[in-house]
């Protein structure tokens, strides 16, 4: 991998997130943003990735999880130890399988775009 997320924590955030199946009415993160943000990684600074959709500093957690009772999310560390400064995409949906790495799952929220009928005009 690029940089460094251990396994456990990735496991741990997947059940955390995902569970084995979604839930109907089971907690769901909010969704910030359709589409993954592009952010450039330093290999000089550790990164906490917001998996709870609440914070209002995305795509990083500050701590919005906390005030909320009953949270099931918590944040996903993303360390330094990388050997350069890296671009990334990182969920903005809350959704993926690969926290905290967008996997393309934000499709499903996309609202289809509306076709034109013949002789529709917007002027």
């Amino acid at each position: 991998t690029l940089f460094s997320v251990t396994k456990s924590a990735v496991a741990r955030q997947r059940v955390r997130l995902y569970g084995t199946a979604p839930k109907p009415g089971g907690p769901r993160p909010k969704i910030q943003q359709v589409g993954p943000y592009v952010v450039t990684l330093s290999r000089k600074k550790d990164y906490w990735w917001c998996a709870c959709g609440e914070t209002k500093k995305p795509p990083w957690c500050d701590g919005s999880h906390k005030k909320i009772p009953g949270q099931p999310f918590s944040p996903v560390h993303l360390s330094k130890k990388r050997h350069a400064d890296i671009t990334v995409r990182l969920c903005g949906c809350k959704h993926t399988d690969t926290a905290p790495y967008c996997d393309h799952t934000h499709t499903q929220f996309q609202k289809p775009k509306r076709r034109r009928a013949p002789g529709d005009d917007d002027d």
